[in-house]
């Protein structure tokens, strides 16, 4: 094993010569909304050193800047008339100096419409705790359920190759529709390596770093049999080729999903064994999107590097943090003095670091022995961004009191503004490691050691569910849906989502707290939301959110749909029906003479009194369905006197080929036992009085004999052999 130096500072140059903070590379923006106009107004502070602001707007998730404005130094304000209600913007301010640029970035919009299918979460599981943590894991699985998220679990041995978990990832990504995906590893996920680099600036330090982005990457090939470095202290960093660490040292462009990881292997300065810490960590999580854990929405940041030549890695958190909480709410502080004392959603720390703590900040011994009152963090300083490790200041983060999250911010810079209208963090993730250009970056822009550490699904804020106690039961072929509310004066929003549909749809509104989804006609699993539409107000939007509660059933047997079927037998005017419908609970008969008869038996006799043609309807229903099934009755004749030997005879009967006739009749037709001419009629010749009947099938049928007039004078059965 290599030595670990204990704490190496950053190699970086000396400060420039006038005197600059990491506030002043960040501009902090502020918004007023007018939902009237509308418009949407952008306001910063000033800078003395600024020449003009270049303002720029573009949809969030859209890839090209779009300059909108260009104003001097001495302003500081700007309106936006073009703009769309529902619309999601996020804008730009460059300021323009003499010997630098500074930069701010805001997200806005007003009642931005979030869609009900947040996105789907691969939740990857480490095989050795996902029994002992199991209750933990379906309580966090219906909490993002209830956000909007559809998860798919995948359990992975810790001893499993990165390749093939990758793969197992991206069948997942595949085989949906849904976007955005989200990767949340959970436990000791096999952790892969990659590159040959030392973004913190140590040559001590430099090989193979974690790259969880890794399983964020769909379509490019990571190879292995180029990069040849064993310079590291610490052979975890060791790459050469053939030894399952990659080479590439870079992304190849944007990655296709967010990824994040909860890990709490090898933290012993906690003195818990790491499922204690990990469900330490699921109870918080649980208590903060729930809205139980409701921290100020303020932000404090530590900063012992300060301007560092430009760098200014503190910029990474006034730049954001200005945006999400306001600048008024964001203070300079002792990062552990400050978070011990009250609590704030937002932190930063930077200093000279090791791999167990920063300077001027604190340890991993001060994260085990406090517990700090915050939720999204940031830190930055050498070694310890390189989180697998014992120990790890990072990891131990998540590990302590209620912080959630925690990203290696300065190396790149790091951008969060998209939370501010309801994103979660792991899209901010996924755009800060895929960025190039899109935002401002000065080192490691797209580099494969920039990961999220924390459950990537979170949002900055939720607000306590309204909705509480619901509850599925089967009742027949229905689902009957009950909840309690804390304003039962809302109208309800009942949402739907079947196993086998790509999201959700809404099937229903009430203002009872009571709903009866009828007649279900698959048997899956079926999801009901019961949900009310609320405005959510951030420091920077307003969006809409569907706030509320969700059930899952599994439906082993869906209701069966009536089917009608029947068939019929004719003979002279009586008629025999028979009946084979199913699934059926009544059967109305409509004869097509005026008469009806609702019976379930499975034969009918029915005897027409007149001549002629008839449609007769069976409609048959269920609780649930409908169904119809028609025939048509040609009665011939109604009268008694047809079976007169003396007005004609027919043989051979039974006959095969041809049956011949002797009668006074002037022309003849033949009929099978539906009521269906089969031989039209036609003039019977004394000469030769036969008829072919070679071409039908075999069975009974009918031979009518007419007069003159075409008054029927006979009938006669004969048998077709």
């Amino acid at each position: 094993m290599k030595p670990v130096f204990a704490i190496l500072l950053l190699f970086l140059s000396c400060f420039a010569a006038f005197a600059q903070s990491s506030q002043d590379l960040s501009i902090a923006i502020s918004t007023v909304l007018d939902k009237n106009t509308p418009s949407i107004t952008l306001k910063w502070s000033s800078n003395v050193v600024i020449t003009n602001y270049i303002i720029s707007r573009k949809n969030i998730g859209a890839t090209n800047w779009k300059s909108i404005g260009n104003v001097n130094s001495s302003t500081t304000i700007f309106e936006d008339k073009d703009i769309m209600i529902g619309a999601k913007y996020e804008y730009k301010i460059e300021g323009k100096g003499a010997n630098f640029s500074s930069f701010g970035y805001i997200g806005s919009g007003i009642e931005i419409d979030r869609t009900l299918q947040v996105g789907k979460v691969i939740l990857v599981i480490d095989q050795n705790v996902v029994d002992s943590l199991q209750s933990e894991i379906v309580r966090w699985t219906h909490d993002v359920q209830n956000e909007g998220w559809e998860v798919a679990s995948l359990i992975v041995a810790r001893d499993a190759n990165v390749k093939s978990i990758r793969d197992s990832i991206k069948g997942i990504y595949s085989s949906t529709m849904i976007r955005p995906v989200s990767v949340f590893l959970l436990g000791h996920v096999p952790v892969p390596y990659s590159g040959n680099l030392a973004p913190d600036g140590h040559p001590v330090h430099q090989g193979a770093w974690p790259t969880d982005g890794y399983y964020g990457e769909v379509d490019n090939y990571f190879t292995d049999n180029q990069v040849n470095n064993t310079v590291a202290s610490d052979g975890r960093n060791d790459n050469v080729p053939g030894d399952g660490k990659f080479d590439q040292s870079n992304f190849f462009g944007p990655l296709e999903m967010q990824v994040g990881r909860v890990d709490m292997y090898n933290l012993p300065a906690f003195g818990f064994n790491e499922i204690q810490l990990l469900r330490n960590y699921l109870n918080k999580d649980h208590a903060f999107l729930t809205g139980q854990f409701k921290p100020r929405h303020k932000a404090i940041i530590d900063d012992n590097f300060g301007y560092f030549s430009g760098e200014a890695f503190a910029s990474s958190g006034w730049r954001n943090f200005s945006s999400l909480v306001g600048v008024d709410s964001t203070e300079s502080g002792d990062y552990f003095t400050g978070l011990n004392a009250n609590s704030y959603l937002w932190s930063y720390g930077c200093g000279g670091g090791n791999y167990s703590g920063a300077q001027g900040v604190g340890s991993t011994e001060n994260f085990a022995s406090t517990a700090p009152k915050g939720v999204f963090t940031l830190l930055f300083g050498s070694y310890f961004g390189d989180w697998d490790s014992q120990n790890n200041f990072m990891r131990a983060a998540l590990a302590s009191g209620d912080l959630l999250t925690c990203a290696w911010a300065g190396r790149p810079h790091w951008y969060f503004h998209h939370m501010g209208v309801g994103e979660p963090i792991g899209y901010c993730a996924q755009q800060s490691m895929s960025n190039s250009a899109t935002y401002y970056t000065h080192f490691a822009s797209r580099s494969v050691h920039i990961s999220l550490l924390g459950d990537p699904t979170l949002k900055q804020q939720y607000s306590t569910n309204p909705i509480s106690g619901l509850t599925v039961t089967k009742e027949g072929p229905h689902m009957k849906l009950s909840w309690e509310a804390i304003d039962p004066s809302k109208q309800f929003f009942i949402l739907k989502h079947e196993s086998d549909a790509p999201s959700w749809e809404l099937i229903s509104t009430t203002d009872q707290n009571l709903f009866i989804d009828s007649c279900i006609a698959s048997a899956n699993l079926v999801r009901y939301k019961v949900a009310i539409w609320d405005t959510i107000k951030s420091h920077t939007a307003t969006y809409t959110e569907a706030l509320g509660q969700t059930s899952e059933f599994i439906l082993t047997e869906a209701f069966q749909p009536a089917i009608a079927d029947g068939s019929f037998s004719i003979d002279d005017n009586k008629v025999i029906f028979y009946n084979n419908s199913k699934n059926v609970s009544s059967i109305i008969w409509d004869f097509g003479d005026g008469k009806m008869l609702t019976t379930l038996d499975s034969t009918i006799t029915y005897i027409y009194d007149s001549i002629g043609s008839y449609t007769v309807t069976m409609t048959v229903k269920n609780e649930c369905s409908t169904a119809i099934k028609t025939f048509i009755i040609n009665v011939l004749n109604n009268t008694n006197d047809l079976s007169d030997l003396a007005k004609g005879t027919i043989y051979p009967n039974p006959a095969a080929d041809k049956i011949y006739i002797s009668s006074t009749a002037q022309s003849v037709s033949v009929y099978n036992q539906l009521g269906n001419q089969v031989i039209t009629q036609r003039s019977l010749d004394n000469n030769d009085p036969s008829l072919d009947i070679s071409a039908l099938p075999s069975g009974f049928y009918f031979v009518y004999l007419y007069d003159d007039n075409a008054k029927i004078l006979a009938r006669r059965k004969f048998v077709k052999e």
